[in-house]
């Protein structure tokens, strides 16, 4: 007998087994998950299994709401068959794969987590690949291979490495053989193969117009800020995004959630010819709310750095692009995001605590000289005399020198001024008036200040 396994996209893994039909809910990157199993042995009754991980999608710090998850629906499970009633195809399923197009290269994040894994791991990424690619309903592996915990993390590694693929529904089944080996997934989408496809084209030509616009810029840095740049102005932070799992909402909706950040970010780097790695993983906002998220990894002049271009979006405020997850280091990214395995996806360590953007441009407060002198430096810096108004963004060498200038220079003093009004003092024009506002992050340590004249 074949048994049939439904199971959701997940990242957290549940260990469950059974011995007839079984059917599992678990969790796609934007949703909660709820695990069912049926045991339907003659002359047994059926157990139930509920297990709810954490939900998923960080909004960015500060500004963006939080959004109500929709309820799961769990599906009844099936009887089981024999096997060749479960194996026979319809003969409009068999059409279909007369017109299977030949997919695209395995992307540059593929391959690298590809390398040095066995031919058959290759050969089912591919097969799974092609299969989402052209809308296939029914995917087949090779057997014997993949268990169904091995086979829903090849198949979240699909779908967030597989540039510009359309997400299956949550929902899949898994067909297992009498050692609970996978023998094929049935997957069912949204859309059409045509519709799909026309939005396929329009992504692509939209990421190489971008990448063209950015083929003057020399370095990989500049084109990976770019890249952070171009994504930000031009996308709304939204979980209700009808594409926001996609890198198309990020990129032609203008609406997306962090998976659809990420993949946008994936793919513009892919096409570039840089190397960006899909990380997924629980993520802590200033706020202690912990809940699932999905940022990046990027190859970028020779070192790998963390990057989270969603936590960088200010929630639609273009004039002041944040740079507090941009090329940052393990120890700096993992104060507030930590990466979840997959068997497939292993992440290479990013070491390098001074490529971030605030060192490479000097705007780094530490210890070496006077507090206020280098408050006044990086002030004059960003309030030019003819400008209206001035961005002014610092970060601070360590916890103890944020929390000193924080304390001393933007706490309320007991006449009701602030340190940082008096540099402000300091660049005012006859009859003329200087207001500012500041945020800060106790997890980057950095501070981001507005200047207006009046």
């Amino acid at each position: 007998m074949i048994k049939m396994m439904m199971t959701k996209r997940k990242v957290k893994k549940n260990r469950l087994a059974a011995v007839a039909a079984v059917i599992c809910s678990a969790m796609m990157l934007g949703s909660c998950s709820v695990s069912e199993i049926f045991n339907n042995l003659p002359g047994e009754n059926a157990t139930e299994l509920y297990s709810h991980p954490e939900t998923a999608t960080v909004p960015p710090p500060e500004t963006a709401p939080e959004t109500e998850l929709p309820p799961e629906t769990v599906e009844a499970a099936a009887e089981t068959q024999p096997e060749a009633a479960e194996t026979e195809e319809s003969s409009s399923e068999a059409e279909k794969k007369l017109v299977i197009l030949n997919a695209p290269g395995n992307s540059l994040a593929a391959e690298y987590f590809l390398d040095g894994e066995t031919d058959q791991t290759k050969d089912g990424y591919r097969k799974v690949y092609e299969g989402i690619y052209n809308y296939q309903s029914v995917i087949e592996v090779e057997h014997g291979v993949f268990t169904t915990e091995q086979m829903t993390d090849l198949i979240n590694f699909v779908v967030e490495t597989g540039l510009g693929l359309d997400t299956p529904e949550s929902s899949y089944r898994m067909y297992v053989d009498g050692d609970n080996m996978v023998t094929k997934v049935e997957f069912t989408y949204s859309r059409s193969f045509e519709e799909g496809g026309q939005m396929y084209e329009q992504l692509m030509s939209k990421a190489d117009e971008i990448v063209k616009e950015a083929q003057p810029l020399i370095t990989e840095y500049d084109k990976v800020k770019y890249f952070h740049d171009t994504i930000i102005n031009n996308c709304s932070y939204d979980t209700a995004a009808v594409n926001g799992h996609a890198a198309y909402g990020a990129l032609c909706d203008g609406k997306a959630s962090c998976e659809g950040y990420s993949k946008a970010f994936t793919l513009l780097c892919d096409r570039a010819g840089i190397t960006a790695l899909p990380v997924h993983g629980p993520s802590t906002d200033t706020g202690g709310n912990t809940e699932g998220h999905m940022w990046n990894k990027v190859l970028c002049d020779g070192e790998w750095y963390n990057i989270d271009v969603t936590w960088d979006d200010p929630s639609g405020n273009t004039d002041n692009l944040r740079y507090d997850y941009f090329l940052i280091d393990d120890t700096s990214c993992s104060r507030s995001h930590t990466a979840e395995t997959n068997i497939y996806m292993n992440y290479p360590l990013a070491t390098n605590a001074f490529g971030d953007y605030y060192t490479r441009n000097g705007l780094v407060i530490g210890y070496d000289s006077d507090i206020y002198d280098q408050l006044y430096f990086l002030t004059s810096s960003g309030l030019p005399e003819e400008t209206a108004q001035g961005i002014i963004d610092f970060r601070c060498l360590d916890e103890n020198l944020y929390t000193q200038i924080k304390q001393q220079y933007f706490t309320d003093a007991a006449d009701g001024t602030k340190g940082f009004s008096d540099i402000l003092k300091m660049f005012m024009q006859p009859g003329e008036s200087l207001r500012y506002e500041f945020s800060d992050n106790p997890q980057t340590y950095t501070f981001h200040i507005t200047v207006t004249r009046n």
